[in-house]
């Protein structure tokens, strides 16, 4: 597959985790500010993530030729991004640790890094959108990962705590 068309799915994940943290940010604001603090930092930031990918489409296109045929299962990408749209119509439901939870493992997933990593063989000139993306995705997983273990909804090694 052309190199243009992962450009789709990577940006409807990216909207998918901005409109999830957005909703998450404003539903957390009446009960839990902290919280909601994080998920309205992350929502900003996954917007920024959204217009860099449609910058780096906007190049590519552009100039189509200098972009590669590369391997990339777009399958997980694609059900990060329904399960993203999803947990967004219902995040009112949802307590600030199943929202939390969640935004770890969608900032831990492996496809987006592996996507990630196909575009940047592709063609290497991407590489510095790509590098700050993900180093959004880590920043993004170290600021919930800390914020789940002060709240003892996972311990400092990852699993799962019991407390709500």
């Amino acid at each position: 597959m052309h190199l243009l068309s992962l450009f789709r799915p990577l940006e409807e994940l990216e909207s998918g985790l901005a409109e999830f943290y957005t909703l998450a940010g404003k539903t957390l604001s009446a009960t839990d500010e902290p919280a909601a603090v994080i998920f309205k930092r992350l929502a900003l930031e996954e917007k920024t993530h959204v217009n860099m990918v449609r910058y780096q489409k906007r190049l590519a296109s552009k100039s189509p030729e200098l972009f590669g045929e590369i391997e990339a299962d777009l399958g997980e990408i694609d059900s990060l991004s329904r399960k993203a749209r999803t947990l967004s119509t219902r995040v009112a439901s949802l307590t600030v640790r199943e929202m939390t939870l969640e935004a770890l493992s969608f900032e831990s997933s492996a496809a987006e890094y592996h996507l990630k990593n196909a575009m940047r063989k592709a063609n290497p000139s991407m590489a510095p959108l790509l590098r700050a993306l993900g180093g959004g995705d880590r920043e993004h997983f170290e600021v919930l990962h800390t914020f789940a273990v002060e709240r003892g909804f996972v311990d400092p090694a990852g699993k799962k705590g019991e407390t709500e």
